[in-house]
C-alpha cells in the first residue's frame, strides 16, 4: 500500500527537501497539506506531519486519459511525519491503489515508472 522509511534529519530539513528531490526524480509538488497544524487549530495534540502532493503531467495524462476515474488517486501522495528523534517518510504507491482496475499493459508500465520515481523520491529523503 505505501512504501515508507525511516529517515535521521529533522522533519523540517526533510519538508525543505521534498521540492528538489522530487524535481530531480522528474516528479513535481503540486500542493500540500499541514496535516498537524490542521488538527492542531482544531484542539488536537498531533505530531508535525505534512503531506506533499506529487505529479508528472505525462504520466498524469495517460493515467487519465486511460482510466478517468483515477483522478480520485492523483496527484501522488507523500507524507512526512515526525517521530522519535528523525521521520517517517511515505508514498501511496499507484499499483497499490490501481490493483483492482483493468488496465492496459502501457498504462501498467507507467504505473510502475511512477512508482519507480515515488520510491526514489521517499529513499533519497530517507538518506
Amino acid at each position: 500500500m505505501e512504501y515508507r522509511k525511516l529517515g535521521r534529519k529533522s522533519f523540517q530539513e526533510v519538508c525543505e527537501e521534498v521540492m528538489p528531490v522530487a524535481e530531480k526524480n522528474g516528479l513535481g509538488v503540486v500542493g500540500g497539506l499541514d496535516m498537524s497544524g490542521t488538527l492542531r487549530s482544531k484542539g488536537f495534540a498531533f505530531p508535525d506531519m505534512r503531506i506533499f502532493l506529487l505529479c508528472n503531467a505525462a504520466y498524469a495524462n495517460i493515467f487519465l486519459s486511460a482510466a478517468p476515474e483515477m483522478v480520485s488517486i492523483l496527484p501522488c501522495h507523500l507524507s512526512i511525519t515526525a517521530r522519535d528523534g528523525g521521520v517517517e517518510i511515505a508514498a501511496s504507491l499507484l499499483s497499490y491503489l490501481t490493483r483492482d482496475m483493468k488496465l492496459e499493459n502501457d498504462v501498467k508500465a507507467v504505473v510502475e515508472a511512477a512508482d519507480a520515481k515515488l520510491k526514489a523520491v521517499v529513499d533519497q529523503l530517507a538518506s
